[in-house]
């Protein structure tokens, strides 16, 4: 059974800016994996960032459609 939830993402938007995504999803996943299925890996440097639309997304949580935290069906 599918579930909606939304992610949200910490952005950098340019020095100490950053701007908050909040993405949504209809799906069975945990909320890990669907920051894993979102962002994509680029390693800049020595180093690898989560990508998404060309940005860094430096955190991200998931929450449900009451605005709880969720991990994953698993843990309900």
């Amino acid at each position: 059974m599918t579930k909606v939830v939304y992610l949200i993402l910490a952005i950098v938007t340019g020095g100490d800016n950053y701007e908050l995504l909040k993405i949504k999803y209809e799906t069975f996943l945990t909320c890990d994996e669907i920051y894993i299925n979102t962002v994509k890996f680029k390693e800049i440097g020595n180093r690898t960032y989560p990508i998404y639309l060309n940005k860094i997304a430096f955190a991200h949580w998931c929450e449900d459609e009451q605005g709880n935290y969720y991990y994953g069906k698993e843990y309900e």
